[in-house]
């Protein structure tokens, strides 16, 4: 099913490319290429300024919690006699906590990126989409790290896919929870609380699942919330920086002798 919805929105902003563009010239190539390596930089910025900072100090009490009572809650959930897992949420709920839900939303962001005949929508669902990529390039980078490491904050809960004979040290951030707390929080700056606090009840139960199906510890949750918030906000700081006012317009016109030029409009 996955595959299937890559397919299908991987056609659709193809299709929604062809109708933004009328042809991609290569001036028009060298501006997507640009903007890939200077809003990658300035997203990279962002991470590293004092707001962002703030936000993972906020987050450390919430880590040293979890890793207290990450045994305790594990033990809630999982049956050490028998090697399975116990207290199960019902599978109908388990399957909205799956990448093939998730994905939605994200991937309808991914076709604003190219299929929107709005620019400013367009610019800003493209830095969405450049800044989701990173965060998943940051959790890869992480999780490869701790595994090599062999860093006891990143075992695995026992779980019946894993061997209890082996330790499985891939467990720190949360895939799932960088994901979609990226996502709540980008779109809630951009859009308001509206898709904010949706979003973030989301994120909650995303994490509640992930802890209680023994995919993850709390604190692995926790961690990969704090760098979805992260990187959601300094994405989105990259586009606050280009983006115009609501009441203000910008459009490429043409005279009575095809000279071009620009118009500003501005709504009272």
């Amino acid at each position: 099913m996955k595959k299937l919805l890559v397919l299908l929105f991987s056609v659709i902003a193809l299709q929604g490319n062809s109708c933004v563009f009328d042809d991609i010239s290569p001036e028009n190539t060298r501006d997507f290429v640009r903007n890939i390596f200077v809003d990658s930089y300035q997203i990279g910025q962002e991470l590293c300024t004092q707001r962002t900072l703030k936000i993972a100090s906020g987050f450390i009490p919430f880590f040293l919690i979890g890793r207290h009572y990450d045994k305790k809650m594990h033990a809630c959930f999982y049956d050490a006699v028998n090697h399975q897992n116990k207290h199960q949420p019902p599978q109908w709920l388990q399957y909205f906590a799956e990448y093939e839900i998730m994905d939605i939303p994200i991937w309808v962001c991914r076709f604003f990126a190219f299929g929107h005949r709005d620019r400013q929508v367009r610019r800003a669902f493209q830095i969405f989409t450049l800044g989701y990529a990173w965060a998943h390039i940051s959790k890869l980078i992480i999780k490869q790290t701790v595994a090599h490491c062999k860093l006891d904050v990143g075992l695995r809960p026992l779980h019946p896919g894993f061997s209890r004979q082996w330790k499985h040290y891939h467990g720190i951030p949360s895939g799932h929870a960088i994901v979609i707390a990226f996502t709540a929080t980008y779109l809630g700056l951009y859009k308001g609380w509206h898709y904010g606090v949706p979003f973030g009840l989301y994120t909650g139960f995303i994490m509640g699942m992930r802890v209680a199906g023994n995919h993850h510890f709390i604190s692995q949750v926790v961690t990969g919330t704090a760098l979805g918030i992260m990187w959601g906000a300094s994405s989105y700081a990259v586009f606050e920086k280009i983006a115009l006012p609501e009441n203000i317009s910008v459009n490429v016109v043409t005279d009575t002798h095809n000279q071009i030029g620009v118009s500003v409009g501005y709504n009272f």
